[in-house]
């Protein structure tokens, strides 16, 4: 099985060789991979380094608080490594980390190298991007390790034969499992006889400390003037389908629609505003004198502060193999959230539909249902909030344990 998993890692490697001319993820990869001892050996110098490692642009998200705490508490140089260049080209830059790199291809002598190189003291990976000769020699060199947001369902790859085999060694290697929730606490203690500790989700810790510097919006105040609004977060287009019919269901409502994207396509948002003119609109070029009832946000980066203006979320990706997205930042605001079927069974996901805090939703009638429901009830939404304030604190847990 090991030969075989590395053989079918130089088959990656090359593969991305051979597309690179045509596929830009796969020319990033080359190109930043390029030359990587040489470079790596002149930035790391004589200087002490720990060692972060995620693969793309979610699971920085989730280590940042980790790493803010970590880099606050510790004298220590921090290389933080990429495996997608979706994190890479995005955080290149951040100034949380001292050095970001891409980690090598998993090949035996690349981890080596690596190794020898930087010398950590600690290495911390997160989530489940986890590469078998990398770890095999971490194991070898008796190095500190830690994995930090595992979270696992019976139906995870990683407990599927062969490669349970395969992954069993895997865990092995690391000091300290921390985990989403206590189903993965039981099955990695199940199917692999391996003891880990269940510390909640880093996500959380994020996405609150934004909620409090939140953004203010005067533009999206005045747009939404005191009426009930449902904010859209990342939206895909059979989200917006949905969204749409319900939007002409009850057209002659009082309520505002603020749609936030999952990806802001110009022309298309035009397409809509040009066929809908009296009541549609955009960010960019709103007038609070006209009398427009749904808005499309025509920028990225503001999502997490806008759903502040929501008396209802629409997290977007749940009617697509995607899958919701973050569902957190509507509920430290407290919003009843709804969303498609495919929530991936997101601890999140669940434990909020659990304490009444979300509902799935099936087409745009379960839509309006819920809109009517929250308008006639009046209720208090204590309940989302409380879940948000008892489940943070993860990083700040897991940096106590990683610095003993």
């Amino acid at each position: 099985m090991k030969l075989i998993y590395t053989l079918i890692i130089k088959l990656y490697g090359l593969s991305i060789i051979i597309i690179s001319p045509f596929n830009k993820k796969a020319y990033l990869l080359k190109t930043g991979r390029k030359d990587w001892k040489l470079k790596l050996r002149n930035a790391i110098g004589n200087k002490n380094w720990d060692w972060f490692h995620c693969s793309s642009f979610g699971e920085f998200e989730d280590f940042r608080e980790l790493i803010k705490l970590y880099k606050q508490n510790s004298k220590r140089k921090i290389i933080l490594t990429f495996h997608s260049p979706s994190g890479f080209e995005c955080f290149k830059n951040t100034t949380l980390a001292d050095l970001v790199f891409y980690i090598p291809l998993d090949t035996p002598n690349n981890a080596k190298e690596f190794l020898d190189i930087v010398k950590p003291k600690i290495i911390v990976f997160s989530r489940s991007d986890l590469w078998f000769n990398f770890l095999k020699e971490i194991k070898k060199r008796e190095i500190k390790s830690c994995l930090v947001g595992l979270s696992l369902t019976d139906e995870s790859n990683f407990l599927k034969f062969p490669q349970n085999k395969l992954y069993k060694q895997c865990f092995n290697v690391f000091n300290l499992i921390f985990t989403q929730n206590a189903k993965t606490t039981k099955l990695l203690k199940d199917r692999f006889n391996i003891y880990s500790i269940t510390i909640g989700n880093t996500r959380i810790d994020r996405v609150y400390n934004a909620s409090l510097s939140r953004k203010e919006y005067s533009k999206i105040k005045s747009f939404k003037n005191n009426k009930f609004c449902v904010v859209v977060g990342s939206s895909l287009f059979k989200d917006e389908e949905l969204i749409l019919k319900a939007i002409q269901e009850l057209k002659d409502y009082p309520i505002k629609w603020i749609i936030v994207p999952h990806e802001i396509n110009h022309k298309k948002i035009d397409s809509y505003i040009e066929k809908n003119q009296n009541t549609f609109t955009k960010y960019s070029i709103y007038n609070k004198n006209k009398n427009h009832n749904v808005m499309f946000v025509d920028f990225i980066g503001g999502l997490k502060h806008i759903y502040q203006y929501g008396d209802l979320a629409f997290v977007g990706g749940g009617f697509d193999n995607i899958g919701i997205h973050n569902i957190i930042e509507p509920a430290v605001y407290g919003l009843p959230i709804v969303f498609g079927p495919n929530h991936r069974n997101y601890p999140e996901a669940i434990s909020l539909i659990n304490i009444g805090g979300a509902q799935i939703i099936n087409n745009h009638f379960d839509l309006i249902d819920k809109i009517n429901a929250i308008i006639n009830e009046n209720s208090s939404n204590q309940n989302i909030i409380d879940y948000v304030i008892k489940n943070k604190g993860a990083s700040q847990k897991i940096l106590s344990c990683i610095l003993k």
